[in-house]
């Protein structure tokens, strides 16, 4: 099924962390921002390439608690990123 425009919008959001202690500082007080942006979208799923620390972890079993997909994939098979220059 191809899904346009007209029946669907959705917006994937990318969130890069240096580290999982980098991934864990903004982790602190996501559940009061998640809270006030589900005012205005509905979440569908979380991926995590890499390994999560076990903070990390534990947010993401209430997020998958929450009926939202969570998929951890600690190997990552391949890709690349391109900082911004400037």
């Amino acid at each position: 099924m191809v899904v346009t425009e007209f029946e669907r919008n959705e917006v994937d959001t990318v969130r890069l962390f240096a580290n999982a202690e980098a991934m864990d500082l903004h982790l602190q007080g996501a559940d009061r921002r998640s809270k006030a942006a589900y005012r205005f979208i509905e979440p569908t799923g979380v991926e995590i390439y890499g390994t999560p620390s076990a903070f990390a972890m534990e947010m993401l079993e209430k997020v998958a608690g929450s009926g939202i997909d969570v998929r951890v994939r600690p190997a990552f098979a391949g890709g690349f990123v391109r900082p911004q220059s400037g």
